[in-house]
Parts: structure tokens; sequence; C-alpha cells
């Protein structure tokens, strides 16, 4: 499938097809009424296990992503988010730019990738998540069908181990509003401990009736934005409050 048969088998049936890729995983998924989910798994699955990664396609998708490095850098959010991550885990992969650089996104080659995949998209490494109401059956069959043949490689997921870093880190640029974010050490996925940080998350700048939002922003006016946010992985954590 071309990415245009792609595009257009998603919208004959209405579905949704999107991927993202956090600081621990890629995930691609699909939305579609219940009816339409053998189609949708089916164009999923081959989507991954099967991809052209056309020479062109692949210079042509190089020039959007360095377009995104570009727009996030002119977003004090996300330049203030990306800089916080480097500073706290300073010398881990967690710390890196999701984003990458101009320079290794210029080095990306259809070799590359396919090594990654070769690499990392592996059974040990893969989670096929299915819910709603599905034909079981059907989704087995079809993850069979392009999976079966995938063995084990020895490669275990290793998650990754930082240490936290203090620091104070200023940017100057010429944005008309500054971004702020404090940043703690959070609690990793699978604790005992992530939900009630969720919950004080919540409590203090998850909503516009929180705690922060209704005394910085609406009390005060200080602010446009603020929220605080707990992210989890799986052994670490970071806890924020950010505001615009």
């Amino acid at each position: 499938r071309s990415s245009l048969d792609i595009a257009v088998e998603m919208d004959e049936i209405g579905g949704y097809l999107n991927a993202y890729t956090s600081r621990e995983a890629t995930c691609f998924y699909a939305r579609t009424l219940s009816e339409h989910m053998p189609k949708a798994l089916d164009i999923l699955c081959d989507m991954v296990r099967n991809p052209r990664l056309d020479e062109e396609d692949i210079e042509l998708e190089k020039g959007i992503i360095k377009e995104e490095i570009a727009m996030y850098e002119d977003d004090p959010e996300d330049l203030c988010t990306d800089t916080f991550y480097e500073k706290v885990w300073k010398g881990s992969m967690l710390g890196s730019n999701i984003l990458g650089s101009i320079k290794t996104v210029e080095s990306v080659t259809k070799q590359t990738l396919t090594a990654h995949m070769d690499k990392f998209y592996v059974p040990e490494r893969t989670v096929i998540s299915i819910s709603g109401n599905f034909d079981e059956k059907a989704a087995v069959e079809i993850c069979k069908n392009y999976f079966s043949d995938k063995e084990n490689t020895g490669f275990a997921l290793n998650p990754i181990c930082t240490d936290f870093h203090h620091d104070i880190v200023p940017i100057k640029k010429d944005f008309s509003q500054s971004q702020l974010i404090l940043g703690f050490e959070g609690v990793a996925s699978g604790t005992k401990h992530r939900e009630p940080a969720l919950l004080i998350s919540s409590i203090l700048g998850g909503t516009p009736s929180s705690r922060l939002f209704q005394q910085i922003r609406e009390n005060l006016g200080l602010v446009y934005s603020i929220d605080t946010s707990c992210v989890s992985y799986l052994k670490s954590g970071i806890f924020t409050v950010c505001m615009g």
C-alpha cells in the first residue's frame, strides 16, 4: 500500500489512523467502528510488518520532520519542556529530544530504518492492544497472519534507570510570552505511589477547577495557562508544574 492507499482505505471506513513516539515506546494506532475493525487492523499490521520505506518517501518525510523541529524551537512551551528533560535526565536516553536534531534526521536512510525495526520490532518488545466491541477470533487471526513467523530474539526490554539532576536553566529568546517549568522527581509506573501522584496532580493543576488554576490564573490573573503533570516511565518519573 502507498501512503495514498492507506489514507483512502481508512477514509472509506471512516477510521482514524495515527502514530506517536514517547520516550520509551513507539505506538501505531487506529480507531474505527466495530464492524470495520478487521480492515483497520489489517492496514495497521501491514504498515508495521511490511513498510515500503521508499527512498523518495523517506527524503520527503525528513523534510517534514525538520520543519517540525523548527516549529517546536519557535514555541516557548515545547522549548522549555525539551530543555527541562535534557537537564534533569542529563546523560540518559530519557533526556534526549524525541524529534532528534537536524543532524540525526539527515542521517536517516532506508538501511538505518530497516536495521532499527529488525532490532526493536521483535515479539518480546511488542504489545498489541485492542479494546471495544470486536470479534476477538478475527482479530487474533489477523495478528497471527502478520506476526506468527516472528521469533523472539533474546533482546528483552531493559528499562532505563536515571538519576535526577537539579538545575536552573534560563533560556533567552524573543518570545512574547515566558514559559516556566518547576519539576520534581516523580514515581515510576507500576508502583503503589502512581495513583496517589496522579490524584495530587489532578487536584493541583489537572482541570480548570484545580487549586493552581483557580488561584494563579482566575484569582490573581498572573498566567494564561497553568497545569501539572505526573509522567511515569518504567523505572523513573517526573512531576511538573508548567505555566505560561
